[in-house]
């Protein structure tokens, strides 16, 4: 059971991270390719990261719920 949850938190983690490198990588194209000010980007990457984050921990829940069946 430990290792269980030892597993989610990990999987929670990866998932931060996973969502946070992919928002710093648009902010960057944004910034840098695309001439957006730092300002116009905040907030829109802000939004992104939680999207994709979210996404990802639906992944994992329906996955979860897939193997329960």
């Amino acid at each position: 059971m430990q290792e269980y949850i030892l597993l989610k938190i990990a999987g929670f983690l990866v998932d931060i991270g996973v969502a946070s490198i992919i928002a710093l990588t648009l902010g960057f194209f944004a910034h840098y390719v695309f001439g957006f000010s730092r300002l116009d980007i905040r907030a829109l990457a802000l939004m992104g990261a939680g999207i994709i984050f979210g996404a990802l921990v639906a992944t994992e829940w329906f996955a979860q719920l897939r193997k329960f069946k």
